[in-house]
């Protein structure tokens, strides 16, 4: 029977309209952002084309570096633009510009071009000195160090997205239980089941939702990504990101090596989802049971308030204590062997450093200890709780 029950509660909560609604419109906007200059173009939109700017003739004379401007979104034009920039004896005109953030992006290009004009103009010994000055002659043998950095910066940016979407579906079991005791077909679905597959059908549902939930959007994204390195490489979407963020010159093959992930990050990475799946089931086990207690739907906003806010205070210590030293040795050493804390803070030390196995596994063992203690002393209420129906 647990059988026929899991497949009911997979059909009524993934095939209905609303959640393919939703799973389509999740579709619609990864892609939309992957080809935005695409779809710019083809509604008619200027998100993808540049900036237009017009400089005077006494600029013109001055020699601008037009590689500088159009590698920041803007595309010098001789006819009359929106945008036009004079220079006379009190300093530069910039006409046409209302945007705060485009004006500061136009003054810290104009004072890199006045630091170029100035140093083409300075004599030979003025220039040589400002160039010892500003510059240092650093060799690195490999970028070993640089590529590490960047991957474990991205690794934690995902699992950041991970860890709050997965706090929506936490909710979601205990909101199923508070629905069908408020509208009374417990008793019928006790009926039909023990309260043993009802509650560990529960788990396994809430479990699998999150898994796929994470699949899908994986492979979603993934397949967004694909297609449009495949098509140019990001270039266009690059060039659109230009008109809008300040964004440095950099090499895309540079980028692609960043990205060049390995099998050792793909165990990292795997290691890190394990930690927090762990500790998404042991704090949807904790609101499973609390929401069999509820008697009404008023109550359920007093139980799972609490539990979010615990969450949030979780991931901003969690970012308040990333230094090495906590990491190593401080607070942030220690919290990653407590149930719930480790589920951030032990993938934020697997990506930062090189962990030993026998700390990973203390911290699991920890983990699925309290699981099973959990499971053995909650039941209990689980079941009084469902039995108590008003």
């Amino acid at each position: 029977m647990m059988g026929t029950l899991l497949k009911f509660a997979i059909k009524r909560r993934f095939l209905n309209k609303l959640s393919l609604s939703l799973q389509f419109l999740f579709i619609l906007i990864v892609f939309g952002l992957m080809y935005v200059d695409r779809l710019s173009a083809w509604f008619g939109l200027d998100l993808h084309e540049p900036y237009k700017i017009t400089f005077s003739d006494v600029l013109v004379k001055n020699d601008i570096d037009q590689e500088l401007w159009e590698n920041q979104g803007f595309e010098l034009v001789s006819e009359h633009a929106d945008i036009r920039i004079d220079y006379d004896e009190t300093g530069y005109r910039v006409e046409g510009v209302r945007d705060v953030i485009l004006k500061q992006r136009i003054q810290a290009i104009l004072l890199i071009q006045h630091k170029q004009n100035i140093l083409r103009t300075s004599q030979e010994s003025v220039h040589a000195w400002l160039d010892d000055y500003e510059n240092i002659k650093v060799h690195f043998e490999e970028i070993e160090a640089e590529q590490t950095s960047f991957k474990a910066q991205l690794a934690l940016v995902f699992l950041t997205g991970l860890y709050f979407m997965l706090l929506n579906f936490i909710a979601v079991n205990s909101g199923e239980i508070i629905m069908e005791k408020t509208t009374h077909i417990m008793p019928l679905i006790l009926s039909s089941v023990s309260t043993r597959a009802h509650f560990v059908s529960k788990l396994i549902l809430g479990m699998f939702s999150v898994l796929f939930q994470i699949i899908s959007s994986i492979a979603i994204v993934g397949i967004a990504l694909y297609l449009r390195y495949r098509d140019d490489r990001f270039r266009g979407l690059i060039q659109a990101a230009s008109k809008y963020l300040a964004l440095p010159e950099f090499e895309f093959e540079l980028l692609i090596k960043l990205f060049d992930f390995k099998f050792h990050d793909l165990q990292r990475f795997a290691l890190a989802l394990m930690f927090m799946l762990v500790g998404i089931f042991i704090v949807q086990l904790l609101i499973l049971v609390l929401a069999s207690q509820v008697k009404n739907a008023e109550e359920a906003a007093a139980i799972q308030g609490p539990f979010y806010l615990v969450l949030l205070l979780i991931y901003y210590l969690s970012l308040s204590i990333q230094s090495p030293a906590s990491l190593s040795h401080g607070l942030g050493y220690h919290l990653s062997f407590v149930p719930v804390l480790s589920m951030l803070m032990m993938p934020i030390r697997i990506f930062t450093q090189d962990l030993v196995f026998v700390e990973i596994w203390i911290s699991l063992t920890i983990s699925f200890a309290l699981i099973f203690i959990l499971l053995g002393l909650t039941y209990p209420a689980y079941v009084k709780g469902l039995r108590n129906i008003r």
